[in-house]
């Protein structure tokens, strides 16, 4: 098989010319103001973004959601209060560069969370100390 047949075949279909053409295209520039495709506009919104996402894994760690990799409960009290202390970090963060009802919502949020930690870990706790005294 001759090289330039091989390159077809092996990216996608496309000839050795595609393949130029595509790589000497310049990047667009994002002015401010623009939004890229995909991507938050700003990075208040991928704080945001990530205080969701901390949010929920908090609740998968505290054994609270139901893990949608495994599919099963995962119970990780260290992993959770990382992740709440990520929490209250980006909230503290943020909250002064939002409208007072996402402020309030973030905050109510992590009371939440805290208040449900607390409980997971006073459970924990009584646990062991039940499996002290039967054994």
């Amino acid at each position: 098989m001759k090289d330039s047949q091989w390159e077809f075949t092996q990216d996608s279909g496309r000839n050795k010319e595609e393949q130029n053409a595509t790589q000497r295209e310049e990047p667009k520039e994002i002015h401010e103001g623009e939004e890229r495709e995909g991507a938050p506009a700003d990075p208040k919104d991928f704080i945001l973004f990530a205080i969701s996402a901390l949010t929920e894994l908090a609740w998968m760690r505290m054994g609270l959601h139901i893990d949608p990799v495994k599919k099963d409960i995962v119970r990780d009290l260290e992993q959770a209060r990382l992740a709440i202390d990520a929490v209250g970090a980006l909230t503290d963060l943020i909250t002064g560069r939002v409208d007072r009802a996402t402020a309030d919502n973030l905050r109510t949020s992590l009371t939440n969370l805290r208040l449900n930690f607390a409980r997971q870990a006073q459970k924990r706790e009584e646990g062991e100390q039940r499996e002290r005294y039967t054994c």
